[in-house]
């Protein structure tokens, strides 16, 4: 039932921000009726955000192979460009999937600008993983806000992609799957 109001209240928003017939006090109202469970998507996400891991690292690290992988995925990405990568880790965040073993944070260096990769060994083969692929996706969207015509447009974009966050699997109990690498 709560879900049905939720969602009738969003299309009424949505219907209303078409028409422009929407008072700002109105959105304040939804955004807060929904405030938890945004926040608690916010934190997943900011938990999430990829970086450099230090622990556990996975025993051998890294082989041969492993790296001429690494350079080819990230070559489509940066081409041509010279990388360090890091010590693989063990474990995944959930949102990656059950079948992601280790990360491993990989980093473009150019004089004076350096940027970072986080891939995922998944199904046995390193590519970018859901939850980094959505950090591109966000931050194509960051870069397009000044296109917005009102930060409450913005606003509402980023909400509604945040909904479209990497999900984790759920056990048959009902609760998240966890792995050694979470990160809460």
């Amino acid at each position: 039932m709560k879900a049905r109001r939720v969602l009738l209240l969003v299309l009424a928003l949505t219907i209303g921000a078409a028409s422009g017939e929407i008072p700002d006090e109105t959105r304040r109202a939804a955004y807060s009726a929904n405030w938890k469970r945004l926040a608690s998507i916010e934190n997943r996400i900011r938990a999430t955000r990829p970086g450099r891991r230090e622990t556990p690292v996975r025993p051998g690290n890294i082989e041969e192979d492993e790296v001429r992988e690494i350079q080819r995925v990230t070559s489509e990405i940066w081409p041509g460009a010279s990388i360090k990568i890091s010590t693989v880790v063990v474990g995944c965040p959930c949102e990656e999937g059950p079948s992601c073993s280790d990360q491993v944070w990989v980093v473009r260096h150019r004089p004076a600008k350096a940027k970072g990769l986080l891939l995922s060994r998944i199904d046995g083969h390193w590519t970018i993983g859901p939850v980094q692929h959505w950090w591109f996706d966000y931050e194509h969207l960051q870069a397009r806000r000044p296109l917005f015509h009102s930060r409450w447009a913005y606003w509402d974009a980023e909400r509604e992609f945040y909904e479209t966050f990497p999900a984790c699997a759920v056990s048959p109990a009902g609760a998240d799957r966890e792995t050694p690498g979470d990160r809460q």
